[in-house]
């Protein structure tokens, strides 16, 4: 299939792993230029070794940078347009949602700081992109609340629905 993608350049979020990594793996399968980051360095760069490894290392760039640091979603738009050039044409906030717990166990205050750290994080990431999307426009896909069927097989595992 060909999304036109080829020679894009996008940003993904919470590329380490899950959805955010099989995101990434997608728009490289398409020949887009793609920078992940996580806040794990070391996962991250496991991740980008992978990716690189099957699409070559001029395609990926793996940053560590946590969602939640303005400085650090600044930084990877920065360093996104130094390695790749003048635009960004795809933006993919994904991090996942509040702990894994019953939702009687979930407070309001944790509710409340989950719910920030991802608002924030959407509206940094696109104020940090925006000026650099091109005039025919880009795509932004906002992943909230993201969660692993493995995390649901291991909560049904502990008796929580």
């Amino acid at each position: 299939m060909d999304l036109g993608l080829t020679g894009k350049v996008a940003i993904v979020g919470g590329g380490s792993d899950g959805l955010g990594f099989a995101i990434a793996d997608r728009l490289l399968s398409e020949g887009a230029f793609v920078t992940i980051f996580a806040r794990r360095a070391e996962k991250i760069a496991a991740a980008a070794e992978q990716l690189a490894g099957k699409y070559g290392e001029e395609q990926v760039l793996g940053l560590a940078a946590d969602c939640s640091v303005a400085a650090d979603i600044d930084q990877v738009t920065a360093s996104t347009l130094e390695r790749f050039g003048p635009a960004v044409h795809v933006l993919v906030t994904n991090d996942g949602g509040p702990p894994i717990r019953r939702i009687s166990e979930l407070t309001d205050d944790v509710w409340l700081q989950a719910f920030a750290r991802h608002f924030f994080y959407v509206v940094r990431s696109v104020r940090a992109t925006l000026p650099h999307m091109t005039a025919e426009g880009g795509s932004i896909l906002n992943v909230v609340f993201g969660v692993r069927p493995s995390a649901w097989q291991r909560l049904r595992q502990c008796g929580r629905p």
